[in-house]
């Protein structure tokens, strides 16, 4: 089982994958008396374009330079100063990965820190579009897309395993996949369970560590997310609750505000 070590761009569902980023693109370009000290909550991606710079990250040392990537986790604290070979210029951009919405990506996967990108000659107008475009101010979705490109080639070269020998980490996020297929038929979790190479019990700690639910309360916080789509659409109430399975409408809505904190009519498109 440790031998499993698929690529999460590879087999995770583009829809179970949600990015926020925290705040707008910083555009780097620094001379030979830059340097920077701090720890954020959030992770970070510097990419290189010009340039050269030394970072500690939490005491590790790394030089970035042209066509190379460093990634800070969350919470890790960073010293950055320049290496001395002209302008230091590329974009650094705070974000958080989340599957299904709930899981820190990087929690589940190890990656190395710094990377240079195979595909270098492509990437890099994309990079530099990607700056030429993003708002001053504030966030955009055409800037949002971009990055998430750019952090996904990110991933792929710097993928190494799933976290905790590879198959533990691994079998939870592919089962809270196959949970996530079929989100209407309760007997639908004891099936994929049945199909992990763990004890039940344990398998269901665990799962609940990574997810933050146990597999039948995932399975019921995603008919709830779908619930948000279908509100969001213009369907009522009652005809959400009776499209995902609910009979009793005022049940569903007492769930819905439990997962989600506000009434499900809150939710509706006005």
């Amino acid at each position: 089982m440790d031998g499993i070590v698929e690529n999460p761009i590879n087999v995770l569902p583009s829809g179970n994958l949600a990015l926020a980023l925290p705040r707008t693109l910083i555009r780097m370009h620094h001379d030979e008396k830059w340097h920077v000290d701090k720890r954020i909550d959030c992770h970070d991606l510097f990419i290189c374009l010009t340039g050269a710079a030394h970072y500690l990250l939490d005491e590790e040392p790394y030089t970035i330079a042209e066509g190379q990537a460093l990634f800070v986790p969350a919470g890790t604290r960073y010293r950055g100063r320049h290496a001395g070979r002209g302008l230091y210029t590329g974009p650094a951009q705070h974000f958080d990965l989340k599957l299904f919405n709930e899981v820190d990506l990087f929690s589940l996967i190890s990656v190395k820190p710094l990377v240079t990108f195979s595909r270098w000659k492509e990437i890099r107008p994309l990079v530099e579009f990607y700056m030429a475009v993003s708002p001053e101010e504030t966030n955009s979705l055409q800037q949002h897309y971009l990055f998430l490109t750019l952090l996904l080639e990110f991933i792929n070269e710097a993928f190494i395993g799933w976290k905790g020998g590879n198959s533990l980490p691994w079998h939870v996020a592919s089962t809270a996949i196959k949970i996530s297929d079929d989100i209407l038929d309760r007997d639908h979790v004891e099936r994929v369970l049945d199909r992990v190479p763990y004890s039940r019990d344990y398998f269901i700690r665990v799962f609940r560590q990574f997810i933050g639910y146990t597999p039948a309360r995932f399975q019921q916080y995603r008919r709830i997310e779908r619930a948000k789509d279908f509100l969001n659409t213009g369907r009522s109430v009652k005809d959400t609750a009776s499209l995902l399975g609910y009979a009793d409408p005022y049940y569903f809505s007492r769930l819905f505000k439990r997962y989600t904190g506000i009434a499900p009519r809150r939710a509706t498109r006005e």
